[in-house]
Parts: structure tokens; C-alpha cells; sequence
């Protein structure tokens, strides 16, 4: 008996410290995004496609492109999601955040229901208007427009909340291996104390 506690102890013991260790990465997931990628892979990929996007005011997103479906079905008050073909972006602008007191750069995304009017002739990109009207008339925009900063706090809440589950299911599993040990540890000095 005292080699099966000593045995289950010794488990017990490296379980939680795999569960320590697992804790921390869940504690500093910022920094790991493999780990955010395990919680919500589709929230990684619109987050991604969101870093792509806001990196030139050409580059826009197509059916093709990862990320492209999650943005479309979180976009919020879009009436007509299954119409869009491409997500572009408007210029950089200097919005104000009255939470913080602080003015930062944003932009808008774009949804148009027709891709035709976002390419020259020779199928490269061009730059968009900021006018609800894309050049060339022939497609149309949807609305509501969607600000970049809004998209990304969406994403970041759904990863934030899964991360704060996940970590709640580590401390509680870790908690019930610890009461396991306490009561193996207890019915042992139970049946030694039955043996004298």
C-alpha cells in the first residue's frame, strides 16, 4: 500500500506541475499564439487577415483568402452576408477614444457585393475611394462598415473568453488532483494507524 501511495503521489506530483506550467502559458497567452490558435483557430486567422489588410490601402481580402469567412459572418448588423465578394478598407484616420483619452489611427472595412469595380483591367488592385460609391460604379458597397478597432476587440474578447475557461478547467482539475491526493494520503495513515 505504502508503494501504490508513494507511486500515485509521485504522478500526482508531475501532473501538477504539467498543470503549473500550463497554467502560465494560459496566464501569459499574449505572447504565445500558438496557444490562441488552439482556443480559436478562426479568431487567429480574421486577426491575421486583419494585420494583412491594414498593411496598404490596395490589398483587400477575397473569398479565398483565411480569415475572409470569419470577418463576414462576425460582421455585425451586415444584412446580406452571402452577397459579399471582397472586404477592402478605407484610408487611415485619426479616431478619438473617449474611454482612454487617446488618438489613434483606424480605418474602416468594406464590403462590396461585386468584385468588378475593385481591379483595373489587368486584374491589379486598385486604390479605393473612401466614398461609399467604389470606382467604376459597378459594385456595390454593403452596410454597415465595419471599424478595424471594433473587428479586432470582437476577435480578442472570444479568444479572452475561452482563454479564462480553459485556465478555470486547469485550476479545478488541478484543485481535484489535489484533494485526490489529500484523501489517498489520508485512508494511507488510516490503514497504518489500523496496523499498530
Amino acid at each position: 500500500m505504502v508503494n501504490k501511495f508513494k507511486k500515485a503521489k509521485f504522478y500526482f506530483g508531475v501532473i501538477g506541475i504539467i498543470l503549473i506550467i500550463f497554467g502560465w502559458f494560459v496566464d501569459e497567452s499574449e505572447h504565445f499564439k500558438f496557444l490562441n490558435r488552439l482556443v480559436c483557430q478562426n479568431c487567429v486567422k480574421a486577426l491575421d487577415a486583419l494585420d494583412y489588410i491594414s498593411l496598404n490601402s490596395r490589398f483587400i481580402l477575397l473569398p479565398k483568402n483565411e480569415g475572409f469567412d470569419v470577418l463576414v459572418k462576425s460582421w455585425p448588423d451586415l444584412k446580406d452576408k452571402k452577397s459579399v465578394v471582397v472586404i477592402a478598407r478605407s484610408v487611415m484616420y485619426q479616431s478619438f477614444n473617449q474611454n482612454i483619452k487617446k488618438a489613434g489611427n483606424n480605418f474602416q472595412l468594406i464590403a462590396y457585393n461585386d468584385n468588378c469595380a475593385l481591379f483595373s483591367h489587368s486584374g491589379d488592385p486598385i486604390v479605393l475611394q473612401t466614398e461609399p460609391e467604389p470606382p467604376g460604379g459597378c459594385g456595390a458597397e454593403l452596410r454597415p462598415r465595419l471599424e478595424e478597432s471594433e473587428a479586432r476587440k470582437l476577435f480578442a474578447s472570444v479568444i479572452k473568453t475561452r482563454l479564462f475557461f480553459l485556465g478555470s478547467f486547469v485550476f479545478f482539475v488541478g484543485i481535484l488532483i489535489d484533494f485526490s491526493l489529500r484523501v489517498l494520503e489520508g485512508r494511507d495513515i488510516f490503514s497504518q494507524k489500523q496496523k499498530l
